[in-house]
């Protein structure tokens, strides 16, 4: 994480629209948050658990040689773009209250199950790399220990800690009653962040997301487009985002180069985060509907949240237990599809009778 539904959509996919008449269904920006869950999961297991973090002994150096391998880091900007386009459309009219809600029904039980799982499956059979003291458990699940620069149960919960640092500014906004200034907050947002990353806003990371903002501010603007509310002033700061992201992108990649010793072009980077943002002006401008996938993009979103913060330690300890067993190519391809249908099952058969159950206790 456009279009509306086809004429005659699913039951699944009704049952999955949202109940404000007002909001529009987009089945794109589900397929686009699984495309980008499925790259982030092929790159752990493909590359950076064995070449950059040290965690599986099962190598695949084949797909060093598919350059754009290197670049799916990419993909997690594409996240925090989605949730800048989907949060404020779903915050618009809500209470402070009604917003924290929503959110902890959406976050937290999904968040729950996938986490304990990680946690005792690390304990018993993970190596010591990844494995996590039961403090360090028990605070991962208030999801507000990366705040505090306390450790993770998995490393991809790192995107998490930015993504709350996002939920609390709007939180924070729709608490002072202000939400009609949201542009004018992002605006701030997006200043804030140039000044970070000409190194003039101390502890902007620490504090604001400042690395990040850049992603969530065009993703807010793409929103506002999307509902035919960009004026000329907006677009301009629509566009600094954009070239802000950009240069974030081209410093991850730098990093990411030296971290890993593996070549990474950035003219591919250039490339790959204006095509993003192409994907998301096609989407604001409908240009981009995906009509055709309104029966199954629903099902894709949904199995992507715990495909995401499951997949990682999880798949790796078992593509090593599996490893003396299977080939590697097999090993790769089947604990691939097993965490897509661990995940499926998640979303069908757990977080949609919690979260209904939650919703209807919590009103």
């Amino acid at each position: 994480m456009a279009g509306t539904h086809s004429d005659r959509p699913t039951k699944e996919a009704q049952r999955l629209k949202p109940a404000s008449p007002t909001r529009e269904y987009l089945p794109a920006v589900d397929v686009l948050r699984f495309i980008a869950a499925l790259l982030v999961m092929f790159t752990h297991y493909g590359f950076r658990a064995w070449k950059v973090n040290g965690e599986s002994s099962i190598t695949f150096p084949e797909l060093l040689d598919l350059h754009i391998l290197r670049h799916v880091p990419l993909v997690v900007p594409l996240f925090f773009i989605i949730s800048g386009f989907v949060i404020p459309l779903s915050a618009e009219g809500k209470s402070a209250a009604s917003f924290a809600r929503s959110r902890a029904v959406r976050l937290y039980p999904v968040f729950w199950l996938c986490c304990t799982l990680t946690w005792i499956i690390t304990t018993l059979w993970a190596s010591p790399s990844m494995q996590s003291p039961p403090w360090v458990f028990g605070v991962n699940l208030t999801l507000f220990h990366g705040l505090f620069h306390l450790p993770n149960v998995d490393a991809v919960y790192w995107t998490l800690t930015v993504e709350m640092r996002f939920y609390i500014l709007v939180f924070v906004v729709l608490l002072l009653r202000s939400y009609p200034r949201m542009g004018l907050v992002m605006t701030l947002w997006i200043a804030a962040s140039f000044l970070d990353q000409i190194h003039l806003l101390p502890f902007g990371e620490s504090f604001i997301a400042a690395a990040h903002a850049p992603c969530f501010v065009a993703g807010f603007f793409y929103s506002e487009w999307h509902r035919g509310r960009l004026r000329p002033l907006t677009a301009g700061v629509l566009i600094a985002a954009i070239v802000l992201s950009l240069g974030r992108a081209l410093d991850q990649a730098a990093t990411d180069c030296r971290l890993t010793g593996v070549p990474i072009s950035p003219v591919t980077t250039t490339v790959l985060m204006l095509l993003i943002h192409l994907i998301f002006a096609a989407i604001s401008t409908r240009r981009l509907r995906l009509t055709s996938l309104s029966r199954w993009a629903p099902i894709l979103g949904g199995i992507t949240y715990p495909l995401y913060v499951l997949h990682n330690y999880v798949g790796i300890t078992l593509m090593q237990a599996l490893s003396p067993h299977l080939n590697r190519w097999i090993n790769l391809l089947l604990v691939s599809f097993l965490a897509c249908l661990v995940s499926w099952a998640i979303w069908r058969w757990y977080e949609k009778p919690v979260s209904h159950w939650l919703r209807q206790r919590l009103r």
